[in-house]
Protein backbone atom coordinates (compact mmCIF):
# COMPACT_ATOMS: atom_id res chain seq x y z
CA UNK A 1 0.00 0.00 0.00
CA UNK A 2 1.38 3.45 -0.89
CA UNK A 3 2.63 5.28 2.19
CA UNK A 4 0.34 8.25 1.66
CA UNK A 5 -2.93 6.25 1.45
CA UNK A 6 -3.28 5.95 5.23
CA UNK A 7 -2.75 9.69 5.60
CA UNK A 8 -5.30 10.44 2.87
CA UNK A 9 -7.92 8.16 4.42
CA UNK A 10 -7.26 9.68 7.85
CA UNK A 11 -7.98 13.13 6.44
CA UNK A 12 -11.21 11.80 4.97
CA UNK A 13 -12.33 10.35 8.30
CA UNK A 14 -11.74 13.75 9.93
CA UNK A 15 -13.86 15.52 7.34
CA UNK A 16 -10.92 17.33 5.78
CA UNK A 17 -11.30 18.17 2.09
CA UNK A 18 -8.98 16.14 -0.12
CA UNK A 19 -6.95 17.72 -2.90
CA UNK A 20 -7.55 16.54 -6.46
CA UNK A 21 -4.25 14.63 -6.43
CA UNK A 22 -5.22 12.91 -3.16
CA UNK A 23 -8.63 11.95 -4.56
CA UNK A 24 -6.96 10.54 -7.69
CA UNK A 25 -4.44 8.53 -5.65
CA UNK A 26 -7.13 7.13 -3.36
CA UNK A 27 -9.46 6.32 -6.27
CA UNK A 28 -6.68 4.45 -8.05
CA UNK A 29 -5.88 2.47 -4.90
CA UNK A 30 -9.56 1.61 -4.30
CA UNK A 31 -10.00 0.40 -7.88
CA UNK A 32 -6.88 -1.75 -7.63
CA UNK A 33 -8.09 -3.35 -4.40
CA UNK A 34 -11.56 -4.00 -5.79
CA UNK A 35 -10.27 -5.46 -9.07
CA UNK A 36 -8.21 -8.12 -7.29
CA UNK A 37 -10.99 -9.18 -4.91
CA UNK A 38 -12.04 -12.81 -5.63
CA UNK A 39 -15.74 -11.89 -5.70
CA UNK A 40 -15.15 -9.34 -8.45
CA UNK A 41 -15.47 -11.59 -11.47
CA UNK A 42 -17.46 -11.97 -14.69
CA UNK A 43 -19.78 -14.57 -13.18
CA UNK A 44 -21.01 -12.26 -10.42
CA UNK A 45 -21.17 -9.32 -12.82
CA UNK A 46 -23.38 -11.37 -15.15
CA UNK A 47 -25.69 -12.35 -12.26
CA UNK A 48 -26.13 -8.65 -11.50
CA UNK A 49 -26.64 -7.77 -15.19
CA UNK A 50 -23.53 -5.60 -15.13
CA UNK A 51 -20.28 -5.45 -17.03
CA UNK A 52 -17.19 -6.15 -14.93
CA UNK A 53 -16.22 -2.48 -15.16
CA UNK A 54 -19.68 -1.38 -13.96
CA UNK A 55 -19.48 -3.84 -11.06
CA UNK A 56 -16.14 -2.31 -10.02
CA UNK A 57 -17.56 1.20 -10.40
CA UNK A 58 -20.58 0.44 -8.17
CA UNK A 59 -18.37 -1.20 -5.55
CA UNK A 60 -16.07 1.85 -5.60
CA UNK A 61 -19.02 4.19 -5.00
CA UNK A 62 -20.15 1.99 -2.11
CA UNK A 63 -16.66 2.15 -0.55
CA UNK A 64 -16.33 5.93 -1.00
CA UNK A 65 -19.59 6.39 0.93
CA UNK A 66 -18.27 4.29 3.82
CA UNK A 67 -14.65 5.40 4.02
CA UNK A 68 -15.44 8.34 6.34
CA UNK A 69 -16.42 5.72 8.97
CA UNK A 70 -13.14 3.83 8.65
CA UNK A 71 -11.40 3.12 11.97
CA UNK A 72 -7.65 2.46 11.70
CA UNK A 73 -7.69 0.75 15.11
CA UNK A 74 -9.93 -2.02 13.79
CA UNK A 75 -8.43 -2.83 10.38
CA UNK A 76 -5.98 -1.77 7.71
CA UNK A 77 -7.36 0.22 4.79
CA UNK A 78 -6.89 -2.72 2.42
CA UNK A 79 -8.77 -5.04 4.79
CA UNK A 80 -11.57 -2.51 5.22
CA UNK A 81 -11.95 -2.19 1.44
CA UNK A 82 -12.00 -5.97 1.03
CA UNK A 83 -14.69 -6.30 3.71
CA UNK A 84 -16.79 -3.57 2.10
CA UNK A 85 -16.52 -5.20 -1.34
CA UNK A 86 -17.68 -8.52 0.13
CA UNK A 87 -20.50 -6.85 2.08
CA UNK A 88 -21.68 -4.94 -0.98
CA UNK A 89 -21.60 -7.87 -3.40
CA UNK A 90 -23.18 -10.34 -0.96
CA UNK A 91 -26.06 -7.90 -0.45
CA UNK A 92 -26.50 -7.25 -4.19
CA UNK A 93 -26.33 -10.94 -5.09
CA UNK A 94 -28.83 -11.87 -2.36
CA UNK A 95 -31.16 -9.10 -3.52
CA UNK A 96 -30.94 -10.22 -7.14
CA UNK A 97 -31.67 -13.82 -6.19
CA UNK A 98 -34.56 -12.67 -4.04
CA UNK A 99 -36.03 -10.74 -6.95
CA UNK A 100 -35.82 -13.80 -9.16
CA UNK A 101 -37.44 -16.04 -6.56
CA UNK A 102 -40.21 -13.54 -5.89
CA UNK A 103 -40.92 -13.19 -9.59
CA UNK A 104 -41.23 -16.98 -9.69
CA UNK A 105 -43.53 -16.77 -6.67
CA UNK A 106 -45.76 -14.26 -8.47
CA UNK A 107 -46.17 -16.47 -11.51
CA UNK A 108 -45.67 -19.99 -10.16
CA UNK A 109 -49.34 -20.88 -10.67
CA UNK A 110 -49.09 -19.81 -14.30
CA UNK A 111 -46.19 -22.10 -15.20
CA UNK A 112 -48.21 -25.16 -16.19
CA UNK A 113 -50.79 -23.11 -18.03
CA UNK A 114 -48.10 -21.52 -20.20
CA UNK A 115 -46.15 -24.72 -20.83
CA UNK A 116 -49.23 -26.86 -21.51
CA UNK A 117 -50.57 -24.37 -24.04
CA UNK A 118 -47.34 -24.73 -25.99
CA UNK A 119 -46.48 -21.03 -25.84
CA UNK A 120 -43.21 -20.24 -27.59
CA UNK A 121 -42.16 -18.20 -24.55
CA UNK A 122 -41.77 -20.58 -21.61
CA UNK A 123 -42.03 -19.57 -17.99
CA UNK A 124 -38.29 -20.11 -17.51
CA UNK A 125 -37.49 -17.92 -20.51
CA UNK A 126 -39.55 -15.09 -19.09
CA UNK A 127 -38.09 -15.24 -15.60
CA UNK A 128 -34.45 -16.09 -16.27
CA UNK A 129 -33.99 -14.77 -19.82
CA UNK A 130 -31.36 -17.45 -20.33
CA UNK A 131 -30.20 -18.42 -23.79
CA UNK A 132 -32.28 -15.71 -25.46
CA UNK A 133 -31.28 -13.48 -28.34
CA UNK A 134 -31.30 -9.70 -27.99
CA UNK A 135 -34.54 -9.57 -30.01
CA UNK A 136 -36.20 -12.14 -27.73
CA UNK A 137 -35.14 -10.23 -24.61
CA UNK A 138 -36.49 -7.01 -26.14
CA UNK A 139 -39.76 -8.81 -26.86
CA UNK A 140 -40.04 -9.97 -23.26
CA UNK A 141 -39.36 -6.45 -21.98
CA UNK A 142 -42.06 -5.12 -24.30
CA UNK A 143 -44.54 -7.74 -23.08
CA UNK A 144 -43.70 -6.94 -19.44
CA UNK A 145 -44.42 -3.27 -20.09
CA UNK A 146 -47.70 -4.26 -21.75
CA UNK A 147 -48.45 -6.46 -18.73
CA UNK A 148 -47.90 -3.53 -16.35
CA UNK A 149 -50.13 -1.27 -18.46
CA UNK A 150 -52.98 -3.79 -18.40
CA UNK A 151 -52.57 -4.58 -14.69
CA UNK A 152 -52.78 -0.93 -13.60
CA UNK A 153 -56.49 -0.23 -14.33
CA UNK A 154 -57.70 -3.62 -13.08
CA UNK A 155 -57.01 -2.90 -9.43
CA UNK A 156 -56.00 0.46 -7.89
CA UNK A 157 -52.97 -1.04 -6.11
CA UNK A 158 -52.02 -3.88 -8.48
CA UNK A 159 -49.18 -2.02 -10.16
CA UNK A 160 -47.83 -0.78 -6.82
CA UNK A 161 -47.79 -4.36 -5.50
CA UNK A 162 -46.24 -5.73 -8.69
CA UNK A 163 -43.41 -3.19 -8.54
CA UNK A 164 -42.72 -4.05 -4.91
CA UNK A 165 -42.64 -7.73 -5.88
CA UNK A 166 -40.17 -7.02 -8.65
CA UNK A 167 -37.99 -5.13 -6.16
CA UNK A 168 -37.68 -8.37 -4.19
CA UNK A 169 -40.25 -7.88 -1.42
CA UNK A 170 -42.34 -10.84 -0.29
CA UNK A 171 -46.04 -10.66 0.61
CA UNK A 172 -45.55 -10.07 4.32
CA UNK A 173 -42.93 -7.37 3.78
CA UNK A 174 -45.32 -5.56 1.45
CA UNK A 175 -48.12 -5.74 4.02
CA UNK A 176 -45.88 -4.58 6.88
CA UNK A 177 -44.71 -1.61 4.81
CA UNK A 178 -48.30 -0.72 3.92
CA UNK A 179 -49.42 -1.00 7.55
CA UNK A 180 -46.58 1.29 8.60
CA UNK A 181 -47.51 3.82 5.89
CA UNK A 182 -51.18 3.74 6.96
CA UNK A 183 -50.26 4.18 10.62
CA UNK A 184 -48.20 7.31 9.84
CA UNK A 185 -51.01 8.68 7.66
CA UNK A 186 -53.60 7.83 10.33
CA UNK A 187 -55.72 5.84 7.87
CA UNK A 188 -56.65 2.26 7.05
CA UNK A 189 -54.21 0.17 4.98
CA UNK A 190 -55.03 0.06 1.28
CA UNK A 191 -54.74 -3.72 1.19
CA UNK A 192 -54.37 -6.75 3.45
CA UNK A 193 -52.59 -10.07 2.93
CA UNK A 194 -55.86 -11.62 1.72
CA UNK A 195 -56.43 -8.75 -0.71
CA UNK A 196 -52.88 -9.05 -2.00
CA UNK A 197 -53.31 -12.75 -2.70
CA UNK A 198 -56.62 -12.09 -4.47
CA UNK A 199 -54.87 -9.52 -6.66
CA UNK A 200 -52.24 -12.11 -7.58
CA UNK A 201 -54.89 -14.74 -8.37
CA UNK A 202 -57.50 -12.60 -10.11
CA UNK A 203 -55.44 -9.78 -11.62
CA UNK A 204 -51.84 -10.86 -12.16
CA UNK A 205 -52.60 -14.39 -13.36
CA UNK A 206 -55.26 -13.69 -16.02
CA UNK A 207 -53.44 -10.59 -17.23
CA UNK A 208 -50.17 -12.45 -17.52
CA UNK A 209 -51.80 -15.21 -19.56
CA UNK A 210 -53.59 -12.68 -21.75
CA UNK A 211 -50.40 -10.77 -22.53
CA UNK A 212 -47.87 -13.60 -22.86
CA UNK A 213 -50.21 -16.05 -24.61
CA UNK A 214 -52.16 -13.60 -26.64
CA UNK A 215 -49.22 -11.40 -27.78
Amino acid sequence: MPDNINAIVEKLTKGIQLSSSEETALSKYIYQQIAKHPMVNKSNATQLNLSLEDLIQEAAMYIWRRLPKYDSKRAQVSTFISMMVEQHLNYELRTEERKRLNMISIFDEIKNAIDQEGNSLTFEDIIKEEGLTADEKAKIEMLMEKFKEKVAPRHPYALEILEKKMEGMDDREIILEEEERAKKANEKPHYSLITLRRIKDHTFRPTFLEVFKGE
